[in-house]
C-alpha cells in the first residue's frame, strides 16, 4: 500500500455520498485490514460533527478511530497506553486546528451558533459542493491519520 493515498480516497467517498467521519474512516480501514462496509456502519452516526449536531469535525472522529485501530490500548488497566493514546490523539488534534483554525463543525463551516439544523442532510448538489470546505478537511484528515498509522505500523 506505499501509494495509496488515503487522502485522495476519503475525498471520493465523500463525493460519493458518504458523510465525513465514513469518508476519513473507510478510507484509513484497508490499512488496517478493515473492510469498507464494516467501516461506513461505524461511522455513520459521526458525520455532521456527530449525527449533525454541528460538534466535532467527523472527519477528526474517523481519523481517531482509524488511528486507535493501528495502536489503541487494549488493557483497561494500563494508564500509561492510555496517556500515550491521548497524546498522540492530542498531538494529532493540534495538527488539525492549526490547519484549520477549529475541531467544531460549526465553526469550520461558518455556521451561527444560533442555528440548530435538523438531522436531515442536505441535498449533495453543485452547490453544497462549492459552499463547503469539507473535501479539503476529510483529505487532509486522512492523510494525517495515513502517516500516523504508516508510523505505528512500520
Amino acid at each position: 500500500m506505499d501509494t495509496y493515498d488515503a487522502g485522495n480516497a476519503a475525498r471520493s467517498n465523500f463525493l460519493e455520498g458518504y458523510n465525513c467521519s465514513q469518508s476519513v474512516y473507510m478510507a484509513l480501514a484497508p490499512l488496517m485490514g478493515k473492510d469498507r462496509l464494516s467501516a461506513a456502519r461505524t461511522a455513520a452516526f459521526l458525520g455532521g460533527g456527530v449525527c449533525r449536531t454541528r460538534n466535532i469535525c467527523g472527519a477528526v472522529l474517523g481519523m481517531l478511530m482509524a488511528c486507535g485501530d493501528a495502536d489503541g490500548n487494549t488493557v483497561g488497566e494500563d494508564q500509561d497506553a492510555k496517556g500515550r493514546n491521548y497524546a498522540e490523539g492530542q498531538e494529532l488534534m493540534e495538527q488539525f486546528c492549526r490547519r484549520f483554525g477549529s475541531l467544531q463543525c460549526r465553526e469550520l463551516l461558518g455556521i451561527d451558533p444560533a442555528v440548530k439544523e435538523d438531522s436531515h442532510p442536505e441535498a449533495r448538489t453543485e452547490e453544497y459542493y462549492r459552499k463547503r470546505p469539507c473535501p479539503g478537511i476529510i483529505e487532509y484528515a486522512a492523510r494525517l491519520g495515513q502517516e500516523y498509522i504508516a508510523d505505528k505500523t512500520r
